[in-house]
């Protein structure tokens, strides 16, 4: 340390001023070496935590966003699952009614056809009587006054037509005849007997 001062003291002023400027200087660069690098740190982490907030705000967004869409998908999704259930309802209840409208149809068309298998074959009881006494009774064609010199015998039952235009149906003419003088067509089964007096 003595050798270092005896050193020192053996320099000129002028020496010692610019050792001590290049010491300021060195000082000063080193100083501010640190403080750039200091700042330099300082400015990147800076940079990067303002990245990673600014990526965490970008990732919020998104998920909001994605929540926000799944919200509205979901919504969409019970809406249309109600409007599916209302629309699948108003079909079923229109199917019920046409069932019902079918079912009634058809049952109308059943009573009418067995209405009209009724009236057929009422039609057909009253019809068969009258053709059972058309071709063989032994109706002479003779009122029921005795000794009427008006009427003639008619021809044989075989050969009996009836007039499809008279007004009685299907009689013989001598059946005609004799309700046109206001006498009843007796034979088969009087109850049945439509001619009667």
């Amino acid at each position: 340390m003595n050798n270092l001062l005896e050193k020192i003291k053996a320099t000129t002023l002028r020496q010692r001023l610019i050792i001590g400027g290049v010491f300021l200087i060195l000082i000063g660069f080193g100083t501010a070496t640190i403080v750039h690098h200091q700042n330099v740190v300082s400015e990147a982490k800076n940079k990067q935590e303002k990245l990673e907030s600014d990526k965490k705000a970008k990732l919020d967004r998104h998920l909001k966003a994605d929540k926000a869409s799944k919200d509205k998908a979901d919504q969409a999704a019970r809406e249309k699952a109600q409007k599916d259930a209302a629309d699948k309802q108003a079909r079923d209840k229109v199917q019920a009614e046409l069932a019902a409208k079918v079912q009634a149809e058809n049952d109308a068309k059943a009573q009418a056809e067995s209405g009209k298998d009724q009236a057929d074959q009422a039609a057909q009881a009253v019809s068969e009587p009258q053709q059972q006494v058309q071709p063989n009774d032994n109706y002479s064609g003779q009122s029921e006054v005795p000794n009427s010199p008006s009427q003639s015998t008619p021809a044989p039952p075989a050969q009996q037509t009836p007039s499809p235009g008279n007004q009685w149906g299907n009689t013989t003419p001598a059946e005609q005849g004799a309700l046109e003088k206001g006498h009843s067509v007796m034979g088969g089964d009087e109850s049945l007997n439509v001619y009667a007096k």
